[in-house]
């Protein structure tokens, strides 16, 4: 089995929803990611805050840190978990049934390399 990475991305800004909403969506994502865990899928998690955390670049050999993300990006970076699966396929069937995705998220799938573990 293979690990892979999912980074779950959300709304910010007028477009991220609140209140009950809000609660709602927690809820869903949490069941979800408890039936991973029960499942034996799930190795790892956790969610990050809200702060938008910084960005390192490497201009002309000089690293740049910047607050955030970049002006135009509407959304955050608000969690990950690693599960197990047998490849690409498998791990985004499992990203499939994120709640985050009916409620305008976004799910990024990446393949933890092992080989250097």
């Amino acid at each position: 089995m293979a690990r892979f990475m999912l980074l779950f991305h959300h709304q910010i800004g007028p477009l991220a929803p609140s209140g009950d909403s809000h609660r709602v969506r927690l809820e869903e994502f949490i069941d979800w990611a408890s039936r991973l865990g029960a499942d034996g899928r799930m190795l790892a998690g956790e969610k990050l805050t809200e702060e938008p955390g910084r960005n390192l670049q490497s201009s002309g050999g000089a690293v740049q840190v910047m607050d955030g993300p970049f002006a135009e990006t509407k959304e955050l970076t608000g969690g990950f978990i690693v599960i197990e699966a047998q490849d690409y396929d498998d791990a985004v069937a499992v990203a499939m049934g994120c709640p985050l995705l009916d409620h305008r998220g976004r799910v990024e799938v990446r393949q933890v390399d092992d080989r250097h573990h």
